[in-house]
């Protein structure tokens, strides 16, 4: 016979605190103690302690244990639109505010 795997929060490890640093949770900015770790739907998750008593999950990458993307490393912040793209944004624009004068060309 088999042992099962013990599922129960072990209480003597500690795994630190988490900061929620995505900018559209409503939790933007506070600190929580991580009580777990696991993955869920193939994304890694934090389960955090709610002073509240109670406990909820984040998405590791919206908290600051989120994997440092290039840009980031590199001490800048990350780019949503680099400057060839937005200049490809601004032609379409203009060509799309002037449709008389993109069928002249």
């Amino acid at each position: 016979m088999g042992q099962s795997k013990l599922t129960a929060l072990d209480r003597s490890l500690y795994l630190g605190w988490a900061d929620i640093t995505h900018p559209l949770h409503p939790l933007h900015g506070q600190r929580y103690q991580i009580l777990k770790s696991r993955q869920v739907s193939g994304k890694d998750t934090l389960i955090l302690k709610d002073p509240g008593g109670g406990t909820f999950a984040v998405d590791r990458d919206w908290t600051n244990l989120a994997d440092p993307s290039a840009s980031n490393i590199q001490g800048q912040p990350q780019l949503i639109l680099d400057y060839k793209a937005l200049l490809k944004l601004v032609t379409l624009l203009v060509e799309l505010s002037n449709p008389t004068q993109t069928k002249a060309k």
